[in-house]
């Protein structure tokens, strides 16, 4: 009889454990997340901070001079848009003698950048030209280079020589323009 009881009291505790567990896995509700997601950008930006030649004083005959460019457009009309053009004009050149542009390259977007090179292009590039791009301290530039947004900006230059093989009344009008190949920081080239 003792028996019976334990075990009437057992078979009913399962009972009621299984009922009440029944009873909580029926109970549910749902959860809603609202989610807002804002992209950054890249973007690069030339700068000039001085264009100079090596001509000695008394003797300043040639020049060299530059235009900034939003896009390729604003250059060439209806050309695909391409952000950043540096245009390099070298008037009067002559052998022996470099023409010198100081630029700057700064991070005006959101996110770090790679900047994989400095692409320039020169129509009908006599061969008696060197052209050489440095850091400030006329060291050649390891690429890529990582720029963060609001600095530190990369300073650079481009050195443009000609030698003794220059050859006389070329048209030097339009001599380069010169484009940043960059992307964001952690993309794979």
């Amino acid at each position: 009889m003792k028996t019976a009881k334990i075990g009437a009291i057992f078979l009913i505790s399962v009972i009621g454990l299984a009922g009440a567990s029944a009873g909580y896995a029926l109970w549910w509700d749902e959860l809603h997340l609202d989610i807002s997601v804002e992209t950054g950008y890249i973007n690069a930006k030339w700068s000039v901070e001085s264009a100079y030649d090596s001509e000695i004083a008394g003797k300043d005959y040639s020049s060299i001079t530059w235009e900034l460019f939003d896009d390729f457009r604003s250059a060439q009309g209806a050309m695909p848009q391409i952000d950043g053009w540096l245009w390099i004009y070298i008037h009067n050149a002559y052998p022996c003698i470099d023409y010198t542009i100081n630029f700057n390259i700064e991070n005006t977007g959101t996110i770090p950048i790679h900047v994989e090179a400095i692409d320039y292009n020169w129509n009908n590039m006599p061969d008696a030209a060197e052209v050489k791009i440095t850091d400030m301290n006329n060291q050649p530039i390891a690429f890529p280079l990582q720029i963060h947004p609001d600095g530190p900006i990369f300073y650079g230059k481009m050195v443009f020589h000609f030698d003794n093989t220059l050859e006389q009344d070329l048209d030097m009008t339009h001599v380069i323009c010169a484009d940043l190949m960059y992307h964001q920081y952690n993309e794979v080239t």
